[in-house]
């Protein structure tokens, strides 16, 4: 028995189609190559392969419901599906950015206006309690 790795080595060469496969769709989801469009080439996929892929790797992109119905997935359905689950996650994640972001200007206008009108960085880390060394990091930006 060999021990092959899959993010390893890809100069294997796999008689069997759906090996070849398997081991090229898990290297492709570890690299992240096959969120680069390239993996459109597969066509289908037998659904027994994708549902070990499924297994070693869990991305969520791969619906189990789906790979028990069928016994062929496009591997170019698969990906737009990975592609709607990342653009609502980078959709969120760019939201809570922006809301970052946006309280932190607030706050320090908030914390610059307080010195303007003469109160001190104690005083104000004391209000809002709040350390000091927070205030003069955001005062500094």
């Amino acid at each position: 028995m060999n021990l092959i790795e899959i993010t390893g080595n890809t100069s294997y060469n796999f008689n069997e189609e759906d090996v070849y496969n398997l081991f090229y769709i898990c290297r492709s989801i570890y690299d992240q190559s096959i969120y680069e469009g390239t993996i459109n080439d597969f066509g289908f996929v037998k659904s027994s392969v994708l549902k070990v892929v499924k297994t070693l790797t869990d991305v969520e992109w791969l619906d189990l419901e789906e790979l028990e119905k069928k016994e062929k997935i496009a591997m170019c359905e698969a990906e737009k599906r990975w592609l709607e689950v990342k653009s609502k996650e980078w959709e969120a994640e760019g939201i809570k950015k922006g809301i970052e972001q946006g309280s932190e200007k607030k706050e320090l206008e908030m914390y610059q206006t307080m010195v303007d009108k003469g109160f001190s960085i104690s005083s104000i880390a004391s209000v809002f309690s709040v350390s000091e060394e927070s205030i003069r990091k955001l005062l500094i930006k």
